[in-house]
């Protein structure tokens, strides 16, 4: 009864310090190095998707600041310092995230405290790994390819650049496959849904290739804002598939001058 009771005061305890109140998010912050008054700004897109929309301003203090509030379901935000003309991304949800700011390295800041932040995190660090290798594969795929190329297009030799491009655009892919990848092996992550969802915009997207992705999707996942429009958007084209639009029927052809 005794070991009873003293977990019940322990949960109360715990509850009851929890910086985090229900319905809405903290965002606690730790910014050594940064002088007290510099502005730290909460931002995220407008509806429209095409402008940055400021939601929030603080002040770092003691090497600390706090943002607050309320949000309906989990979104990318970005952290901006203004007078340091630097920042980095994070995803807001209804918990608290932990965020540590690197002065000298801000768009590396650390990300923590739910699962989707520490996703995003992750994700990001083996990322930076794979643009650098792409990178570094790239820089010695044109050293050795340079002159070839440059030779197969003085001589009009097609056969010759295509099959370059075509081992350049392979190298380059390496890039986006990591992302699928990732997607696929993370159905629970907030970043796969992104990242599904910008398969419609990738060279080349496959509807096909697209479905497989979304359907693997947690369901959770799918009833956020970004999954309802991955849904209306495969429908649509399923849609478009089924009832392609007419064609337009060409004009006669002028009668020949007399």
């Amino acid at each position: 009864m005794r070991k009873i009771v003293s977990v019940l005061i322990l949960s109360l305890v715990l509850f009851s310090c929890s910086k985090v109140k229900k319905g809405e998010f903290l965002i606690s912050g730790t910014a050594k190095g940064i002088e007290n008054g510099k502005s730290v700004v909460l931002q995220t897109q407008d509806d429209s998707g095409m402008m940055m929309m400021p939601v929030d301003t603080v002040k770092v203090k003691d090497g600390k600041f706090e943002f607050k509030g309320k949000i309906k379901e989990p979104k990318m935000y970005s952290i901006v310092f203004p007078e340091l003309q630097n920042g980095f991304s994070l995803i807001v949800e209804n918990d608290e995230v932990k965020v540590e700011v690197y002065k000298d390295s801000i768009q590396s800041s650390k990300i923590s405290g739910t699962y989707h932040n520490d996703e995003f995190y992750k994700f990001n660090l083996d990322m930076k790994k794979v643009g650098k290798s792409v990178e570094k594969k790239m820089q010695d795929f044109q050293t050795k390819n340079l002159a070839a190329y440059q030779q197969a297009t003085t001589a009009k030799d097609t056969a010759t650049m295509n099959k370059i491009m075509k081992e350049a655009n392979k190298i380059q892919t390496a890039y986006t496959d990591s992302m699928l990848s990732y997607a696929k092996d993370h159905p629970k992550s907030f970043i796969s849904l992104l990242i599904v969802e910008n398969m419609f915009r990738m060279p080349n997207g496959d509807p096909k290739k697209i479905k497989e992705m979304y359907d693997a999707l947690d369901g959770d996942l799918k009833e956020l804002t970004s999954g309802k429009k991955i849904k209306d958007q495969l429908a649509a084209i399923e849609k478009a598939k089924k009832n392609p639009a007419p064609q337009p029927v060409p004009a006669p052809a002028a009668a020949p001058a007399q």
